[in-house]
């Protein structure tokens, strides 16, 4: 009997430690949990900015965009009414000149003359045809 109390004794001492190591653990994993929580939270948020400043990009895109594409059919008074002193007219001249490749192509294919050809001789100036048929020529022994 002695001998079995002493293994009670015994028992209820481990037990009492493994309860206090429980109640440790209990409190470390509550305290993780409360960590992990904020850094859930503060992820959340990060993503939430990151979100708005992706439509906000997309959106400046879109607007800068357009405002670039206003900016290119405004005539020359009103730029300069805006302060700008130099215009490229790069996305009409681009407008302007596919829209003349497609009437010639139109023309060609239905077999009508193309309306607005320049003479050859002014062709061959603006494209510098003399200047390369001049330096071909002194390839070829001629002057």
């Amino acid at each position: 009997m002695a001998k079995l109390q002493e293994e009670l004794f015994e028992i209820r001492g481990e037990t009492n430690l493994l309860n206090r190591d429980l109640t440790t653990k209990q409190e470390q994993l509550s305290v993780e949990q409360v960590l992990v929580a904020r850094l859930r939270g503060d992820l959340s948020k990060i993503q939430g900015e990151f979100a708005a400043t992706s439509q906000l990009s997309e959106v400046n895109e879109i607007v800068e965009g357009r405002l670039l594409a206003a900016q290119q059919e405004l005539p020359v008074r009103d730029l300069q009414e805006m302060g700008y002193k130099i215009a490229v007219y790069a996305l009409t001249l681009l407008n302007a000149s596919i829209g003349a490749m497609q009437q010639t192509l139109a023309c060609l294919k239905q077999g009508v003359p193309v309306p607005h050809l320049m003479d050859f001789h002014k062709l061959r100036q603006i494209v510098g045809f003399e200047a390369y048929d001049a330096e071909l020529g002194r390839y070829h022994g001629r002057k």
